[in-house]
């Protein structure tokens, strides 16, 4: 699965986690930075910007994620992007409690 197999909801729900994931420890590493441009060119996710310009106009607190997140029903959609946050968080050595309670939250929606 590549991002292009997203709808545009679950496109612009994978976006804002993205943001919310890289900002989840107060700061952007440069193996976070490498990541995002990996999901630009490896996986196809050509419409990023886009895509977070819809996230931030629809979102504009924790709880309004929580609610777009859980319009994302497919479940092969759910998985692909809960791998490649897992893979965005430790492209910079580890991942830190802050993100690991971000990611956990996310599948404990979708579970």
């Amino acid at each position: 699965m590549t991002v292009r197999d997203l709808d545009r909801d679950e496109r612009v729900v994978f976006a804002g986690a993205l943001r919310r994931l890289v900002q989840a420890e107060g700061w952007v590493t440069d193996g976070e930075v490498a990541g995002i441009e990996e999901l630009r060119t490896v996986f196809g996710f050509d419409d990023l910007d886009e895509s977070l310009d819809r996230f931030v106009a629809r979102c504009r607190s924790g709880d309004d994620l929580d609610a777009q997140a859980r319009r994302v029903t497919r479940s092969e959609a759910r998985a692909f992007v809960l791998e490649r946050l897992e893979q965005v968080s430790l492209m910079d050595g580890y991942r830190d409690r802050t993100e690991e309670a971000f990611l956990e939250h996310l599948r404990s929606l979708w579970s």
